[in-house]
């Protein structure tokens, strides 16, 4: 059946540059080589050629495909410089695929930039293309055109889910950045009430723990400089004159900032001496 094959010169196709070949597959139907289709889809020859060894048994010969080794038309392509007689010889097959042979390849590949390529290639190139009918398979003369109507309809279906997809990122995007900009807000405000009486209440234990105790001199006697001073540091650390004026957003830091509080030297001093001086005073 190759026999039947004729080249008939260049196609170029929104782009795509290919050989212009019928026959082989039946009067006045084209074809493609498949070290073309691998030059479209931007890959390597010798791995669309493997795609194809593994799956040898889905491509029915003369019907999606043609093996050209070592026929007359292979001599066609050396001499019009689409093979050398090297690469002919260094390749294992040389494959000729029709419409149908090509959509099984894109099936194995599943590719999206692949089946746009095919879509393009189907309207510009093939001269069996899908009818626009019910879907029915009596509306169709052959099975060949059915399945080319079918691969066409589930790039449709594909399209629209990628179409789907990317507007429910862009939704998702909005809703993020809308999230963010509510939790800036929130985080501006000032902390609740239950959250400014927690802060208060860690800085009196911290308070009373750094003095020695709530029974001890240095708590009777200097609490209120101890308070003064912790309150002081958390002020100044935020920039307000009270704990309830913190910022949500600073919540956090303002407990790591009292459960690191340490007294300053000169009353650190005065805490010891007053606890010191009633264990003295104990003693004697």
């Amino acid at each position: 059946m190759e026999n039947n094959l004729v080249l008939k010169g260049m196609k170029n196709i929104d782009g795509m540059k290919f050989h212009d070949i019928e026959g082989g597959f039946g009067e006045g139907k084209k074809a493609m080589l498949v070290k073309e289709i691998a030059n479209i889809h931007k890959k390597e020859f010798k791995h669309i050629n493997e795609a194809i060894n593994k799956n040898r048994k889905r491509f029915n010969d003369n019907v999606d495909i043609i093996d050209l080794k070592g026929t007359e038309f292979a001599v066609d392509l050396i001499d019009s410089g689409i093979y050398t007689q090297n690469s002919m010889n260094a390749s294992k097959n040389i494959y000729l695929l029709s419409e149908r042979g090509y959509a099984k390849l894109l099936k194995i590949l599943e590719d999206d930039v692949a089946w746009e390529q095919y879509d393009k290639l189907v309207d510009g190139y093939f001269t069996l293309r899908a009818k626009e009918k019910s879907g029915q398979a009596n509306n169709f003369k052959t099975t060949e055109e059915l399945l080319i109507y079918q691969l066409q309809e589930q790039l449709k279906v594909k399209k629209q889910l990628n179409e789907v997809n990317h507007r429910a990122l862009e939704a998702k995007n909005k809703v993020e950045k809308l999230d963010k900009k509510v939790d800036d807000k929130f985080g501006e405000l000032p902390l609740f009430t239950v959250d400014s009486k927690a802060l208060s209440k860690l800085a009196n234990s911290k308070m009373t723990a750094v003095l020695g105790g709530k029974k001890s001199p240095a708590y009777k006697k200097l609490n209120r400089k101890g308070w003064a001073d912790l309150y002081g540091q958390v002020h100044r650390e935020f920039g307000v004159s009270e704990i309830g004026a913190i910022k949500r957003k600073d919540l956090e830091k303002a407990r790591q900032v009292i459960i690191d509080y340490v007294l300053p030297t000169h009353l650190k001093e005065q805490v010891e001496i007053a606890n010191n001086q009633i264990e003295f005073e104990k003693a004697n």
